[in-house]
């Protein structure tokens, strides 16, 4: 399936209300719930066209989406915990992997 041009268009209006509202509207922006609702109105339109053609699409992104917040996830729990406690430079990198590769013997 082909998206319309004007697929784009809520795309950009919710790129354009992240810059605007928050200098307009101050108070508005500051509430979560608002955020959603605005991010559902501009994604209604979309969404009215994309399920009923192919709701295979939406499935798709829902997975992608799913493995991009566990990769950040993973991400925050490694910092989290301190597991990368040093630099990541080159010669430190070089040490750890012959350390590694001394501990399995090889």
């Amino acid at each position: 399936m082909t998206f319309p041009l004007w697929s784009i268009l809520p795309f950009i209006c919710l790129l354009a209300s992240i810059a605007i509202v928050p200098l307009v509207f101050r108070s508005w922006w500051g509430k979560n719930s608002n955020k959603f609702l605005l991010s559902l109105a501009v994604s209604f339109p979309v969404l009215t066209v994309v399920l009923p053609n192919s709701s295979d699409l939406l499935i798709e992104s829902l997975t992608d989406y799913f493995s991009f917040i566990v990769l950040l996830g993973a991400l925050f729990i490694n910092e989290l915990l301190g597991w990368r406690s040093r630099s990541g430079t080159p010669r430190v990198q070089t040490l750890d992997a012959r350390t590694a590769r001394d501990r399995r013997g090889a």
